[in-house]
């Protein structure tokens, strides 16, 4: 599976490309993160940790298209665009 943006095709890792078919394509933004992880990784058990570490990586790739993919503190899965946001 590819995701394309302005034309281009995304370097992702398979579950990388799996979180974004989750989110784009199955619609689940502004979902719960448990939802996304059990589609995700279909059931199976992972640390509390491992979906924002690959939310991390997959941020890094789509900084360039000023997306980033957020857990908010209610544990919802948000999409930002972050074209009018202050750099440091």
């Amino acid at each position: 599976m590819s995701f394309h943006i302005s034309g281009q095709e995304l370097d992702l890792t398979k579950i990388e490309s799996r979180i974004l078919y989750c989110l784009f394509v199955l619609n689940y933004l502004n979902k719960k993160k448990e939802e996304v992880v059990n589609i995700v990784w279909a059931g199976r058990v992972i640390n509390g940790q491992t979906l924002r570490s690959h939310l991390f990586n997959l941020n890094s790739k789509l900084k360039v298209y000023n997306i980033k993919i957020l857990i908010n503190d209610d544990g919802v899965i948000t999409c930002q665009n972050i074209t009018n946001y202050p750099t440091a």
